[in-house]
């Protein structure tokens, strides 16, 4: 008994002496201690700086500030074709980057951009998310400014990510409106989205919750839906386009959806941007 009652004063000792250095190693270098490490964690914002948090009801998502371009490590800053992407993903070092004042990652499949986003630890959102992500962008029918989201313009290439101040989402993500399309995640199959049945193709007139269309209008615009185009035709699977891009006008929005090509696509006005579950 004598020896038992000596071991628990040791491990008590010992105990309360890790604590104190724990203890003055927080104050003196409060990242460098378990208690510190702790703290820190608890501190920790729930998305990167290049990522904006956006509330969903399975849970919160980060989602890329920017749409996303190229490292510098990639042999082709402003790939130009399938094969230039697919030399880029040759290499491990050549990531997604979700910056300002870069050239949008375009000419990339669907398979592609998954795999781009799985190098970062990241992925390509889902319906919901983006659409979640996109509210609050305003989403002009004239009048487009410089500061405006680019959909009204001749030039043959997107502007660079984030350099239209004002294609702001509330969540904080830009260019979410036009500059170029954006794949999502999912796959359409036979003109049915889950359990949702597309309407025909036309102006967006009434959407379900998670913003797919669900009324269309083939010859009116609605205002109430910011004059957005829905895109319905081609083959039997085809992959998910949201937002517009720099050349679609008022047709571009946050209702916008387009699903007339399959996952493989490949062209210059179509790029994307990543999510990951937030901290």
């Amino acid at each position: 008994m004598a020896f038992i009652r000596w071991m628990i004063v040791v491990l008590s000792v010992v105990f309360l002496t890790t604590l104190a250095i724990n203890a003055a190693d927080t104050i003196d270098t409060p990242g460098s201690s378990l208690i510190g490490a702790a703290i820190g964690a608890l501190d920790a914002p729930p998305c990167p700086e290049d990522m904006v948090l956006v509330s969903m009801s399975g849970g919160d998502v980060c989602v890329d500030r920017y749409e996303a371009s190229t490292s510098d490590t990639c042999p082709y800053q402003d790939p130009m074709s399938k094969r230039e992407t697919d030399d880029n993903l040759s290499l491990d070092s050549c990531v997604p980057e979700s910056v300002a004042n870069q050239k949008p990652w375009r000419n990339i499949s669907r398979q592609q951009a998954e795999l781009a986003c799985a190098r970062v630890g990241k992925r390509l959102p889902s319906n919901s998310e983006w659409y979640r992500a996109s509210l609050g962008t305003p989403d002009k029918n004239i009048g487009w400014g410089k500061e405006d989201c680019n959909v009204h313009t001749s030039a043959e290439a997107p502007d660079t990510t984030g350099s239209r101040a004002n294609c702001r989402s509330a969540a904080g993500a830009y260019d979410m409106i036009g500059n170029v399309w954006e794949w999502l995640e999912e796959t359409v199959v036979e003109d049915k989205y889950i359990d949702t049945a597309f309407p025909d193709a036309g102006y967006v007139t009434n959407i379900d919750a998670r913003g797919i269309p669900i009324g269309t209008d083939a010859v009116n615009p609605d205002d109430a839906f910011f004059r957005d185009y829905f895109w319905l035709e081609g083959e039997t699977v085809r992959g998910m386009l949201r937002g517009g891009y720099w050349r679609s006008k008022s047709d571009a929005g946050q209702y916008a959806l387009n699903v007339t090509v399959p996952p493989s696509f490949v062209g210059t006005a179509v790029g994307f941007r990543c999510v990951k579950d937030a901290n």
